[in-house]
């Protein structure tokens, strides 16, 4: 049972991360595009 729960947790830290690196680089872009209006 350990070692499923452990397998489960792996996959759900990875999405995660993957979810936060995308939200991260759309954040990025919005910057971007914030700091060209402001120019």
């Amino acid at each position: 049972m350990s070692g499923a729960l452990k397998g489960i947790e792996q996959i759900l830290t990875v999405k995660l991360s993957f979810c936060y690196s995308r939200f991260e680089k759309q954040l990025d872009e919005f910057r971007c595009k914030f700091e060209d209006i402001e120019n």
